[in-house]
């Protein structure tokens, strides 16, 4: 690094199984490192599977003020007025920005049906269910269930056909310009985007303001934050109770957590920066 430069650390995370508990969606074992980040002024960035209602929630409860991103690196939403302007790529909605990587929903559904009403491959998703339902098979709430039902550039499956077809399903996705992602407890149907790319992108803001470097910690469990790991200068591998760890392709420092979601969170950020504190 250029010691000239003033270094901004940032730090994406995902949510599920990495900041929150699998079973339990608790963070309490995180919070003495996310109690540093905020004394250090290191932003939080969640980079996560959720929807924009979820991640609010979940931004009000820990006082995050940071951009975050949603549905797997479908769309990156920005608090109005985070940084000097609106980027060129972003609309206004409510009181943020937002800029799109993927499909709407709704054109998701439009080409799944349209991609399976010759093969009939046996899945059913969030659009399927109710709340109720979403609420038993993800453990959640029931509001906070509703919420996750009420996505925007994606689709959650559950897979229940034979193992065997999974490959051919995500070619044909792949045919009609989707793409398929293994979460911590679904498939995810999406646009062809990513949580790197679009972690990418919001990197580039910050790193727009001079005499600034970034070095970006990102931290996941699943195959499906491999892209945000791979992105980031220093990957943060977060031990999973119930599968094992992405493979990552890189030439960078990646750490593998000993403790479990945020136990694990939090054993690798307070190592990670608390060298940053005076």
């Amino acid at each position: 690094m250029d010691e000239s430069l003033d270094v901004q650390y940032l730090i994406a995370t995902d949510l599920d199984g990495t900041l929150l508990d699998h079973h339990t969606y608790s963070y309490a074992p995180a919070i003495p490192a996310l109690a540093l980040c905020r004394k250090l002024h290191i932003p939080v960035i969640f980079n996560t599977s959720k929807t924009r209602l979820e991640t609010l929630r979940l931004r009000s409860q820990l006082n995050n003020p940071h951009p975050y991103i949603i549905e797997n690196g479908s769309a990156v939403v920005i608090p109005e007025g985070y940084f000097a302007d609106m980027p060129q790529q972003c609309h206004a909605s409510e009181h943020d920005w937002i800029c799109c990587f993927g499909l709407t929903r709704k054109e998701i559904l439009l080409r799944l049906e349209v991609s399976n009403s010759r093969h009939m491959f046996k899945y059913s998703g969030f659009s399927d269910w109710s709340a109720a339902e979403i609420s038993e098979k993800t453990g959640l709430p029931l509001q906070s269930a509703q919420e996750a039902g009420q996505r925007d550039y994606s689709e959650p499956i559950l897979w229940q056909d034979d193992a065997g077809k999974l490959g051919e399903f995500k070619t044909l996705l792949h045919q009609h310009g989707l793409k398929l992602l293994q979460g911590g407890r679904f498939l995810h149907v999406l646009g062809e985007t990513d949580k790197g790319r679009s972690l990418n992108w919001l990197k580039a803001l910050y790193a727009a303001a001079p005499d600034r470097e970034i070095s970006m910690i990102a931290l996941g469990d699943s195959a499906n934050d491999t892209d945000m790991l791979e992105a980031a200068d220093i990957a943060v591998v977060v031990r999973s109770p119930v599968h094992e760890p992405p493979t990552l392709h890189s030439n960078k420092p990646i750490i593998h957590t000993r403790g479990f979601g945020p136990d694990g969170w939090n054993e690798a950020i307070s190592q990670l920066i608390r060298p940053q504190q005076k």
